[in-house]
């Protein structure tokens, strides 16, 4: 039906649908750093909250001192994930360096 055209529509597919599959990839690993920040924020938070009830109503000059015992002294959001322009300059330039090797 397209004759000559049929590689053609294949290739730009193809490319379309590894485009949104390292779309996809990419919106993970950003999904899995904001669901990794915010479990180490509600420990944190939790943390805190466990030293209030471990003063039981006695004074507030301990508190630092059970904070700092039970939780981290910062929260981090962790690396940026990588994003896939960068992935695909880095194959571009594996493949130039195995292309002049061979």
């Amino acid at each position: 039906m397209f004759g000559e055209y049929t590689i053609y529509i294949l290739l730009s597919t193809t490319i379309a649908r590894i485009g949104a599959v390292l779309l996809l990839i990419f919106g993970a690993q950003i999904l899995i750093g904001f669901y990794r920040y915010n479990l180490k924020l509600a420990a944190f938070y939790e943390a805190r909250a466990d030293a209030l009830d471990l003063l039981n109503g006695e004074s507030l000059g301990n508190l630092p001192a059970i904070v700092s015992t039970l939780s981290a002294d910062q929260i981090e959001m962790g690396k940026p994930p990588k994003s896939p322009s960068e992935e695909v300059i880095k194959l571009v330039e594996a493949l130039a360096e195995i292309s002049k090797k061979a």
